[in-house]
């Protein structure tokens, strides 16, 4: 979760005021958001995020829909059909063509249609699927947030003495967020840069990429380290212990794992970083785009050591420390 805020009255302009406060923190103009059928929240979020999509979510659009019929004696198999075709409807022909099926209903009521058409078809661009297939790699359901609902009520809350507000409070800030920071962090992580693998090993990772560098020379300019050649080597499978593929990123280093790739961040070299200190170019590797410096990086990473480059103040510096392994010839990319 992003945030969480409690509000004494459900009104627009009590989630305006939340909404502002998270947007002041760096949220994007321009996202997708997925809310029940709620106007307090409809309202407020194009308030705040006028650029952004309001979508509803599906699973509490079809919930209200069969409390609503069922509350006012409209409970007919043949009428939900008719509804949920409309929502299907994957083209705007197919949206009309399903719109008048329902109209000519026998089972649809005038007060279903006021229904309908008053709270539902205002807003047909937030859940019909011809328009949510509009909006690529967007959830159709809040059951994520419904999950995370349970997470913290179950273990969180649920053996927690202070029932009281600040009790709740307390327990959100300095327990809830820090534990689902955390596993956000692990997730992402491993989302993004690793995979169960099973099979035959690809071929790019059955060799060892060896940079083998140029003898630099007193000119200050040209004392970067040059790729001259890129050689490389076969060698037998690698896999670690665990099965994954795994990177370093945001400072991570997963331990007793036997390959690694490097990724760029600016945990480790930021772009003014390494312009300042090396003006060659990005060297090439299969799937690979690595600058010396995050090489080294990663080298110390690797030796349980945390090379900030940020603390070397000048160009000397990182002569002093690439000197003697650059002048071997040799570097083994992880």
């Amino acid at each position: 979760p992003v945030a969480i805020f409690l509000v004494e009255i459900e009104c627009s302009q009590s989630i305006t005021e939340a909404l502002r406060m998270i947007k002041n923190w760096g949220a994007p103009e321009q996202t997708v958001f997925l809310i029940d059928h709620s106007l307090p929240e409809l309202i407020a979020l194009e308030r705040v995020f006028p650029d952004s999509v309001v979508m509803f979510c599906d699973f509490h659009r079809a919930q209200a829909w069969y409390r609503w019929m069922r509350s006012n004696g409209s409970a007919k198999s043949s009428l939900r059909f008719l509804l949920q075709q409309v929502a299907d409807a994957a083209s705007y022909p197919d949206f009309i063509e399903r719109c008048n099926a329902l109209n000519e209903s026998p089972d649809y009521s005038e007060r279903a249609r006021d229904w309908f058409t008053k709270h539902w078809l205002s807003h047909q661009q937030r859940w019909v699927r011809y328009w949510r297939l509009m909006v690529p790699h967007a959830p159709w359901t809040t059951n994520g947030v419904e999950t995370l609902h349970h997470t913290l009520k179950t273990k969180f809350l649920a053996h927690y003495g202070d029932r009281s507000l600040q009790g709740f409070l307390f327990a959100v800030l300095t327990k809830y967020l820090p534990s689902m920071m955390k596993d956000y962090r692990a997730a992402n992580l491993a989302i993004t840069c690793a995979r169960v693998f099973k099979g035959k090993m690809p071929d790019f990772l059955e060799e060892v990429h060896v940079i083998e560098g140029e003898k630099r020379t007193n000119n200050r300019q040209s004392s970067c380290f040059n790729a001259a050649r890129m050689e490389i080597q076969r060698r037998q499978s690698v896999k670690n212990p665990a099965g994954y593929l795994v990177a370093c990123r945001d400072g991570i280093l997963l331990r007793d794992v036997e390959l690694a790739t490097v990724l760029k961040t600016d945990e480790w070299l930021s772009d003014a970083d390494v312009n300042m200190f090396m003006h060659c170019a990005a060297l090439q590797a299969p799937l690979l785009q690595i600058r010396v410096l995050e090489c080294f990086a990663m080298r110390r990473l690797i030796e349980g050591k945390r090379l900030n480059a940020r603390v070397l103040k000048n160009i000397q510096d990182v002569d002093l420390i690439l000197g003697p392994i650059l002048e071997s010839g040799h570097w083994t990319l992880l």
